[in-house]
């Protein structure tokens, strides 16, 4: 009896260690289209996947041209393989200067991550709007 509970164990430990690794090999997404524009005060980025396989969240990250590192500016849920996003970053216009470009790309959270590729837009701000959105930063 005791023979049967060890071939058991042994065949559940084995199991469990190929589940494990093979969701480990497969997890992660594929990008396919990937784009940001300025519309009005505001820049939009859009994605599509090809596929997901556990992704927890996308992050999606922005950077000045000049600077040296990506912040996270928003986390969208995933809605799986083959699904479109949109994701619209108001805040772009507020910490401008008169003519700044931004980077955005996509981070696949969970599994193995994995960014898309790197799209840039380009602000140009009139003088009254950068003045207001410094002051509405004032308040935030």
């Amino acid at each position: 009896m005791t023979r049967v509970y060890t071939r058991i164990g042994l065949l559940l430990a084995v199991g469990l260690a190929t589940t494990v690794t093979g969701r480990s090999q497969t997890a992660g997404a594929s990008f396919g289209a990937c784009y940001a524009r300025v519309t009005g005060d505001q820049v939009v980025v859009q994605w599509q996947t090809v596929q997901e396989t556990s992704v927890a969240a996308f992050d999606v990250e922005r950077k000045g041209v000049n600077e040296g590192v990506y912040r996270r500016i928003g986390r969208v849920a995933p809605k799986g393989s083959g699904a479109q996003y949109s994701f619209v970053d108001n805040s772009a216009f507020f910490r401008t200067a008169d003519a700044r470009q931004y980077q955005y790309r996509i981070r696949a959270v969970g599994g193995n991550e994995v960014y898309s590729s790197i799209m840039t837009v380009a602000l140009e701000v009139a003088g009254v709007k950068k003045s207001w959105g410094m002051i509405k930063e004032l308040f935030r």
